[in-house]
């Protein structure tokens, strides 16, 4: 199954970089570039994440995804880290939901 989306990059914090891959159903992150984990790259995630589910609310998305590959437990740590819950696996794909603070 493959669905239809554009992808945008260039978001980039100071740890890490960011995409926004999105079609007319859903808005998805990725994070693509991760140079170090720790407490202060976790809070800039929040914040972004916090800022950017209002935008995406805001332009009619009920609610945002994160999609990455089953076999990759860090980002299944980090994903709850940053207050997604996990919905289903799919297409060798952990799907989570941000559910925000």
């Amino acid at each position: 199954m493959h669905i239809e989306s554009t992808r945008l990059k260039g978001v980039k914090g100071k740890n890490f970089e960011a995409d926004i891959e999105y079609n007319q159903n859903i808005v998805a992150i990725h994070l693509p570039v991760i140079k170090v984990m720790n407490r202060e790259t976790v809070l800039e995630m929040r914040e972004m994440l916090k800022h950017w589910n209002q935008f995406f609310k805001t332009v009619g998305y009920e609610e945002t995804y994160a999609a990455f590959d089953i076999e990759d437990d860090k980002m299944k740590k980090l994903v709850r880290l940053l207050n997604f819950e996990y919905i289903r696996d799919n297409l060798g794909f952990s799907i989570f939901r941000y559910i925000g603070e």
